[in-house]
């Protein structure tokens, strides 16, 4: 017999299909192209809209960010709830099919809804990266599993980095005819070679089947740029994009809200917000800014509720690595979580790396933004962690209002 969860969830999917049936089975006219990534889909969506609009097509977007439909932001698209509404999801493709848009690209989120895109026949699936080098085994196997009942959608294509540390078992559950590689790994089909990294941008040259070089270069920094930028590509170059498109596309693509963001303060030091989340996210961001700075290196940092429990210990171990100076604040947390506990998860795994002398623990994340800022001095780089995308934050039982941008313009008048 199944128990309450799978006849939930029996329910779930049977609603799905209704709403597929409702709106026409919109999927079967465009192309669908689902990106799974712990950091990165949205980047990856971003380039790869704008590739395909460079090569002449409408483009249709669906994350938990923002809805496009034909290059139009839908107004209040921020609250678009795909993740528990079938129906919604089904009517934004209608919507789409209607304004004839060739391409939907659509954002899967961590956690797979419990519709899990029944009733849509995904073109591709694009996997930005599934693992984390710095989880456990289990919380890792839970994600691939994930994937697993996506990648049961059965795409024609399937787009897969090859250095994802999950890449072994995802080739083994992917159809071999229809998957393309993207990396470092010298197995890649897709291989990244010439990594250049600058504040103001970054480039790299990517080699296909050892014969067609791609030569991309964006005005966005960071390492994640980059593998955000090579996962587009890719799926471009399989989806048959001319090379020129791809090159364009890749440079016209704008910098993005959170996206290993440098602020316009006019100061002698520099102050970035940045959303990555995940250990590994995370590591790729402080590591690079290591690169860049002339000076010391202040992290403000505060759980989102995208950390997994399982995380924060390795979170705290990254940041006490990298950081010059620390400043630990309240993230978010749901009304069944203790804010105090959250912080010294974190802090445990800080002052495992050392970091115990230089961390200052301050609850309001203002009042640690504003000490971060305080104590800047020429040539330091003071990065806004794991800022929250969206406009608010979830604090116990109140949802309040929130800008880590909105903060800083106030703080700098």
């Amino acid at each position: 017999m199944q128990g309450k969860n799978g006849i939930h969830k029996a329910k779930i999917t049977l609603k799905a299909h209704v709403a597929d049936w409702r709106y026409g089975h919109p999927s079967r006219e465009l192309f669908v192209v689902l990106v799974v990534g712990q950091d990165g889909a949205v980047g990856t969506i971003a380039f790869l809209a704008s590739i395909l609009r460079a090569a002449g097509n409408k483009v249709g977007v669906v994350t938990r960010e923002f809805v496009e439909i034909a290059e139009r932001r839908v107004e209040g698209s921020g609250k678009t709830g795909v993740s528990g509404n079938p129906f919604k999801l089904q009517s934004l493709l209608a919507q789409m099919r209607r304004a004839k848009c060739e391409y939907v690209l659509v954002e899967i989120p961590p956690e797979l809804p419990m519709h899990q895109f029944a009733g849509i026949k995904p073109t591709m699936i694009v996997v930005r990266r599934c693992g984390d080098s710095y989880s456990d085994s289990i919380t890792t196997a839970a994600q691939v599993a994930i994937l697993n009942n996506v990648l049961a959608r059965k795409p024609q294509f399937v787009v897969l980095n090859k250095d994802d540390p999950s890449a072994p078992d995802l080739s083994k559950m992917s159809a071999q005819e229809g998957m393309i590689t993207f990396g470092e790994n010298k197995k890649a089909d897709c291989l990244i070679k010439n990594v250049q990294l600058h504040p103001k941008g970054s480039a790299v040259d990517v080699v296909i089947d050892h014969q067609t070089t791609l030569e991309l270069t964006t005005v966005l920094a960071g390492r994640q740029t980059i593998y955000n930028a090579v996962a587009a590509a890719t799926a471009a170059y399989a989806l048959r994009a001319d090379i020129k498109a791809i090159e364009d596309g890749i440079f016209t693509t704008a910098q993005q809200p959170s996206w290993f963001e440098f602020l316009p303060v006019q100061r002698p030091y520099k102050v970035i917000i940045d959303d990555a989340h995940t250990p590994n996210g995370l590591a790729d961001t402080l590591e690079a800014l290591k690169h860049f700075a002339t000076n010391r290196l202040i992290v403000v940092y505060g759980a989102p509720l995208g950390v997994l429990p399982a995380w924060r210990h390795a979170v705290g171990e990254i940041i006490g690595k990298f950081a010059d100076r620390l400043v630990i604040c309240d993230g978010e947390f749901l009304p069944q979580q203790n804010p105090k506990e959250i912080r010294q998860q974190i802090l445990d795994g800080v002052n495992l790396a050392g970091g115990e002398a230089k961390t200052e623990e301050i609850a309001d994340r203002r009042a640690a933004i504003e000490k971060a800022i305080s104590i800047a001095r020429r040539g330091d780089i003071v990065v806004i962690a794991s800022s929250a995308k969206c406009q608010y934050r979830q604090l116990g039982k109140e949802r309040a209002s929130w800008s880590d941008h909105k903060i800083i313009e106030e703080i700098f008048g």
